[in-house]
C-alpha cells in the first residue's frame, strides 16, 4: 500500500498522473498532512533567527487547505477535495524533503551558505519552480482545466501564500 501511494504521488509529481488516480481516504490525508505538516515544522524549528513554531507550519496548513477548498468549491469540484489535497500534501512532501536536505547541507538554518552556494541554490530553485508546476498539473485535472490556467492558479495562490506568510510572521 505504501509503495503504490509514493509510486502514484512520484507519477503525479512526474505530471503522468492525476489526482483522481488516488484514494479518497480520509486515513491518507490525515497522513499527508501529518507528514507535510511535520516538515514544514521541522524546518521552521531550523530557523533560528524566525522561528515561529508551531503557528507558522500551522498557519501554512490551514491557509493551503482553505486556498485548494476555495478553488475547488467555487468551480464545482467538492467532491475532488479530498484527493486533491493527498496529491497536495504527498507531492509537497516528496519535493520538500530533497529542499530541506539541501538546505541543512547548505547551512541555511544559519543563514550562511557554506561554499555550496551554485549548485545548491540552483537546485533548490528547480525543486521551488518544479513544485510550482506541480501544483499547476494538480489544479488541471481537479479542475478540469488546461496546464496554462492550472499554473495562472498554482501562481497566483502560491503568491498569496507567500505574501500571508510574510504578513503574518516577519
Amino acid at each position: 500500500m505504501l509503495w503504490r501511494l509514493l509510486t502514484l504521488l512520484m507519477d503525479i509529481c512526474q505530471l503522468r498522473k492525476s489526482p483522481a488516480d488516488l484514494p479518497a481516504s480520509t486515513l491518507l490525508a490525515w497522513a499527508t498532512t501529518t507528514a507535510f505538516f511535520a516538515l514544514s515544522a521541522a524546518g521552521e524549528w531550523l530557523r533560528p533567527e524566525t522561528r515561529y513554531f508551531p503557528e507558522a507550519p500551522l498557519a501554512g496548513l490551514v491557509g493551503s487547505f482553505l486556498l485548494v477548498a476555495a478553488v475547488l468549491v467555487s468551480t464545482g469540484y467538492r467532491q475532488r477535495l479530498k484527493q486533491t489535497w493527498i496529491a497536495f500534501t504527498g507531492c509537497a512532501v516528496l519535493i520538500s524533503l530533497p529542499l530541506f536536505i539541501l538546505a541543512l547541507s547548505i547551512g541555511a538554518q544559519s543563514g550562511q551558505f557554506n561554499g555550496g552556494f551554485p549548485l545548491s541554490v540552483l537546485t533548490m530553485a528547480f525543486l521551488q519552480v518544479w513544485s510550482i508546476v506541480v501544483d499547476a498539473h494538480i489544479y488541471r485535472h481537479a479542475i478540469g482545466v488546461g496546464l496554462s490556467a492550472g499554473l495562472a492558479i498554482a501562481v497566483m495562490t502560491y503568491t498569496l501564500m507567500l505574501v500571508l506568510r510574510t504578513a503574518l510572521f516577519p
